[in-house]
Order: C-alpha cells, then sequence, then structure tokens
C-alpha cells in the first residue's frame, strides 16, 4: 500500500458525516485525514501543520470564526457543506475562500470526487 496523496481536515460537528468522510478518505487512500468536531480544534490542527484540502461545515461556528479559520486555511482548497439556504450565498463563500459548495445532505460520492481531483496536487 502506498501513503495517502495528500493531508485533509474534515471539520464536522456531526458525528456520522464527520466519520463518514474520514473513513471513506483513508480507506481509498486519498488523503491522511485529521478531523475536529469543532472549530477550536480545526485552528490548533491548522497552526500545526499544513493541509492540501480541507471540508468545513459552514454551520459549525459563527461566522467571523469561520472567516478566521478560512484565513488560515490558505492556500489548501476549502471544500463547503452547508445546509440550503446558509446565508452569504455560494458567491460570498467563494470570496472568503470556499472553492466549492456542496448541499447538506453532502453526498459522499460527490465529496470523494473533489477531493480525487485534488489529490495530485497535495502539499504534505
Amino acid at each position: 500500500m502506498s501513503a495517502p496523496a495528500m493531508r485533509l481536515l474534515v471539520v464536522e460537528p456531526q458525528f456520522v458525516p464527520r466519520r463518514t468522510i474520514v473513513l471513506s478518505a483513508t480507506r481509498l487512500q486519498l488523503a491522511a485525514v485529521d478531523e475536529a468536531a469543532s472549530l477550536g480544534v480545526a485552528e490548533r490542527l491548522v497552526q500545526g501543520g499544513r493541509y492540501a484540502a480541507v471540508v468545513l461545515a459552514l454551520d459549525a461556528g459563527p461566522l467571523p470564526e469561520l472567516e478566521r479559520l478560512l484565513a488560515a486555511c490558505a492556500p489548501a482548497h476549502v471544500i463547503g457543506i452547508a445546509a440550503p439556504g446558509l446565508q452569504p450565498p455560494a458567491q460570498g463563500w467563494a470570496r472568503r475562500g470556499v472553492h466549492a459548495l456542496l448541499d447538506r445532505p453532502a453526498r459522499i460520492k460527490e465529496l470523494l470526487s473533489l477531493l480525487a481531483v485534488r489529490a495530485p496536487a497535495a502539499v504534505v
């Protein structure tokens, strides 16, 4: 078995979606995965290393905290997961550094395909 191609951070407060993403990415060897159930834990992880990609639940906390985490994650490829109708709209998230936006409940196949495209250009 070869080592995963990139480092991935998953920030999702809900246990089942977080573990589904982590286990799928790990099992398919798309990424070495770190996970956080809160923005505070995510900020500490980001300070400790660089990530090629971040999967971020955009309802994980208040907007100022999300913006601070997004700024700290740069230049990582950020995939946001949001409930339909979450404010700000998609264009607002793009300006904040979210490269792709999936509606909740996110389909794991769609998320994994976004990660698989990113894997060859990983930052390790």
